[in-house]
């Protein structure tokens, strides 16, 4: 005799579109992933920049150079590199809060990305 099969339903359809796969983050990484993270050329977008430096502007009637816009994107870029290396120097040493002396640790290597 043959073995009786059972029929399961499928599943039924999810409600909604699927949420966004979660990408990594600097914890749970490796070193690849993390050195991946830092190497991509995410930077800044100009509109962001714009956007940014109008919050400061008192008059509305300043106008930024794409030239400056650019330079400034990059110098948020390595500021937000240096913030991310520090963070981990502090999670390298089990230390809750980012200091000064994690920030010194890491300049090194932000001059040698140039």
């Amino acid at each position: 005799m043959a073995a009786a099969r059972r029929h399961h339903p499928p599943p039924p359809p999810a409600a909604g579109p699927r949420p966004a796969p979660r990408r990594p983050h600097f914890r749970g990484a490796g070193p690849a992933a993390r050195a991946a993270m830092e190497e991509r050329d995410g930077g800044f977008r100009k509109e962001t920049v714009d956007r940014l430096l109008r919050l400061h502007f008192r008059d509305d009637k300043t106008r930024v150079n794409g030239d400056a816009l650019r330079l400034t994107a990059e110098l948020l870029k390595v500021f937000v590199r240096a913030a991310a290396r520090a963070a981990r120097q502090a999670q390298a040493e089990d230390v809750e809060k980012v200091n000064i002396e994690h920030v010194e640790k890491v300049l090194p290597q932000l001059l040698l990305d140039f």
